[in-house]
């Protein structure tokens, strides 16, 4: 806890050095303009006979009158009031002016924080985002970063805090330090107390962190499988759920705040009794003059608060720490595991004869062997057919295919190139692949089609469709312009495979990848897109995984799974 504590805070400084620097200044001139207009105070009410009769003996006096003689300014009553506005206004400028920077840097540290985090996720090997649950994912990247950015507005906004601290404890010392030792050593078993509430409000913080991954993955869950559990009737069963994870997220929160409460009860009292051991031995003991008494009592019923709010920036940063722990660890396990590209092999054309698979195997796990010695070529420009049952390992091909994930032993040649040593981002933008799960943006038709080729003009857009037998695009009311609804839900299954399929085509690739796209589809729009293929034959090399046999019919070469000896298959 205590190495993350000094992580978080390193981090914090390290990403806007210059604004903290700025903000620490600020904090300090404020603070002098502060202490400077309460010092003011005392000889104000000693000037003007409140307390008596001018006190010269008395410390604040002294010290007021040897500034005010530096300047060469009378001290009488109107000078010191002319003084003590101009210092509450200089003040009241320098809070402004750090409020400001002090927003810029907690903005701008989310904001790197999330950015640097989501471009570590996205970068990273298909094999790990894979293995990731996606609710822990979307958790760190929006919620746990703003809890993290709360926590840095406190810390940032302790630092005027820390400079009243040192302000009262050093005025506290002026005015006497044997008070001052003593008023510490009071001091000390209220620290020891909060030793143990510091403990509970990190673990109240990783109950929370626990408890947010819940509510997302509930929500989420819910939101993926809302017409299934519409149809079902499972609406009481997911809101039983819900509200049983917020019951116990408003439980873990009311943890924290009795802790916090907790604080303020400790320091609150002790304050009280710190206050009344300074008076009496000020009184009794040390003899002190008035007007230095009246400061002392107020300092020490300032000090403890002010240590007392230190303290709370504490607890609410160690609730936080699982947090920023949690984001950090995705962010450090991302960057462990992104693609590299660097120094790779550049490909600046098409394989001209074959892409093969040499020997290939690939497991999951030691328990699950997916492919074992797998050997087969593609030849280009020719339409190949997979087939094989659920779980034959189709899919792990394809993967293996784009360079999402690498096989354990093996090789995949594109003509005599092996396929880990070139750029797969070049590779890549030569293919085009078409899961059973088309996605589509909650935007328009044009829209999800120019997301793979922003420059493509309304001919092209045209011409891919009239490929896939899109035309229905243009009876629609907005045409190109209808929106398609999240994921495409205003659209029929095959509507949403013809847009899939012409967004591919619009990236004009070497390799059309069909990945069992037309297996939800019915058997008038799988014809209709198995038409298409047919149109694309030997224009572009194509590879068909797919269940029905309407799509395989023609195609130039396939490979049985089932029948190959060399592949091993789960259990």
């Amino acid at each position: 806890m205590k190495k993350t504590l000094q992580d978080y805070l390193y981090s914090l400084v390290k990403s806007n050095k210059v604004k903290l620097l700025s903000s620490v200044v600020i904090t300090l001139f404020s603070g002098l303009t502060r202490g400077g207009s309460f010092i003011l105070l005392l000889p104000l009410l000693n000037l003007a006979g409140i307390t008596g009769n001018p006190d010269q003996n008395s410390r604040a006096f002294k010290l007021t009158k040897i500034i005010w003689d530096m300047l060469g300014i009378s001290f009488t009553i109107y000078t010191c009031l002319i003084i003590y506005v101009l210092l509450v206004l200089i003040h009241a400028c320098l809070g402004y002016m750090k409020n400001i920077i002090d927003v810029t840097v907690v903005q701008e540290y989310k904001q790197n924080l999330r950015n640097e985090l989501f471009s570590a996720v996205i970068n990273a090997e298909w094999g790990f985002i894979k293995s990731a649950k996606n609710t822990h994912i979307f958790n760190n990247i929006i919620n746990e970063i703003n809890n993290i950015g709360y926590s840095v507005n406190l810390v940032i906004s302790s630092f005027s805090t820390f400079t009243l601290f040192f302000f009262y404890l050093s005025t506290s010392l002026y005015v006497s330090i044997k008070m001052t030792v003593i008023a510490s050593l009071c001091i000390v078993p209220l620290l020891l107390v909060q030793r143990k509430l510091n403990n509970n409000a990190y673990k109240s913080g990783l109950a929370m962190y626990t408890r947010h991954e819940s509510l997302f993955n509930a929500v989420l869950e819910f939101i993926n499988s809302f017409k299934m559990a519409k149809s079902y009737t499972f609406q009481d069963r997911y809101e039983t759920e819900f509200r049983k994870i917020t019951q116990q997220t408003v439980k873990d929160e009311y943890i924290f705040a009795k802790i916090s409460a907790g604080t303020s009860i400790l320091y609150e009292v002790g304050s009280a009794i710190i206050v009344s051991i300074i008076l009496i031995l000020a009184i009794k003991v040390v003899h002190m003059p008035v007007v230095d008494l009246l400061l002392m009592i107020y300092i020490a019923s300032k000090l403890l608060p002010t240590i007392s709010s230190l303290i709370r920036v504490l607890q609410y940063t160690l609730n936080t720490l699982p947090s920023y722990e949690g984001v950090i660890n995705l962010l450090h396990d991302s960057q462990k595991n992104q693609e590299k590209n660097d120094d790779k092999l550049p490909v600046n054309e098409f394989p001209k004869k074959f892409i093969k698979f040499s020997e290939i195997s690939f497991r999951y796990d030691e328990e699950k062997p997916i492919l074992n010695n797998f050997s087969y070529e593609i030849e280009v420009n020719k339409t190949t057919s997979i087939l094989g049952a659920s779980g034959r390992g189709k899919t792990t091909l394809v993967e293996l295919l784009l360079g999402l994930l690498k096989p354990h032993s093996g090789k995949i040649l594109l003509d005599n190139k092996d396929l880990n040593d070139v750029n797969l981002t070049d590779w890549r933008n030569m293919s085009a692949y078409i899961p059973q799960e088309c996605f589509l943006f909650n935007a328009t038709i044009r829209e999800n089609l120019l997301w793979v080729k922003p420059e493509a003009n309304e001919a092209e857009l045209q011409e891919v469709l009239k490929l896939v037998a899109g035309e229905f695009v243009f009876r629609l009311p907005n045409g190109l312009d209808t929106n398609v609804g999240d994921q495409g839900i205003r659209l029929s299954g095959g509507e949403r495979q013809r847009i899939a399929l012409a967004r591919a085509l619009l990236r004009n690739p070497k390799i059309l990848i069909l990945d069992e796209a037309t297996n939800a589809l019915d058997i008038s729009n799988e014809l209709i897109i198995k038409k298409a293929i047919d149109n694309l034959k030997g224009k572009m090399t194509i590879l068909i995984i797919a269940h029905n046999q309407y799509l395989h019919e023609g195609a130039d070469e396939t490979v049985d799974l089932e029948a190959v000896p060399s592949i091993l298959y789960p259990e």
